[in-house]
């Protein structure tokens, strides 16, 4: 008598072990706008105000904190907002704030610390430009911070601000109104700037605001 065959084992579809991007709580105005590829990850609250426009590639993540956007503001492609590395002294592990469970500090930080984060905060018709790097816990009004540049945890800057391509400043750094920072020969410079073209350049943000909203298709409910 010929023994009975085994059954074939059947092939199991291996598992993903990756771990996906937090999504953040999200308050989105109706009039917002959020490209299809732009990246919102992390576990505090993300607030983006009226008419804002989230271009696509560019990253906010709010792994160590809140971050609000405020009216009329434009994120272009490959800048990103939101502290990026756990502060020193604020318990768990330092890490790159990537917006992945297992990196940093984890889902579970903000019940574990039982506090209060700054974050992020831009002011009304705040531009950040391609490339830039926006950690500062508040950016007043009308400023522009140019591509490549960073604006390091903790600083404040004044409303109407500008902060030049590829400029840096340090963390905790605090900027009056009207600050201009900029490169000449001999490094990087700061001045004032109280010519009078803000309220120039205020409505020229807002005119851009409008075309963009028409040239970049928003899937803000997609994030939702």
């Amino acid at each position: 008598m010929s023994p009975t065959p085994l059954p074939a084992h059947s092939k199991r579809a291996p598992s993903s072990t990756t771990a996906q991007p937090k999504k953040p709580p999200l308050h989105i105005s109706p009039t917002t706008t959020i490209a299809d590829t732009a990246v919102l990850t992390g576990t505090y609250p993300i607030t983006l105000g009226a008419n804002t426009v989230i271009h696509p590639r560019a990253r906010l993540q709010s792994t160590y904190g809140p971050i609000t956007v405020g009216e009329g503001c434009v994120v272009w492609e490959k800048s990103c907002v939101g502290v990026q590395q756990q502060l020193a002294g604020s318990g768990g592990r330092e890490g790159r704030g990537d917006g992945v469970e297992g990196e940093g500090r984890g889902s579970d930080a903000r019940e574990e610390e039982g506090e209060e984060k700054e974050g992020v905060v831009l002011g009304r018709g705040v531009i950040v430009e391609a490339g830039a790097i926006v950690e500062a816990r508040g950016v007043g009004d009308g400023s522009l911070i140019e591509c490549g540049a960073r604006v390091g945890v903790g600083v404040v800057l004044g409303k109407h601000c500008k902060i030049s391509p590829l400029a840096t400043i340090p963390p905790h750094d605090t900027l009056p109104d009207f600050t201009v920072v900029y490169h000449d020969g001999n490094g990087q410079r700061r001045r004032i700037d109280r010519s009078g073209f803000q309220d120039v350049r205020m409505k020229v943000a807002g005119r851009q605001v409008e075309v963009l909203r028409g040239l970049v298709p928003s899937q803000a409910a997609k994030f939702r």
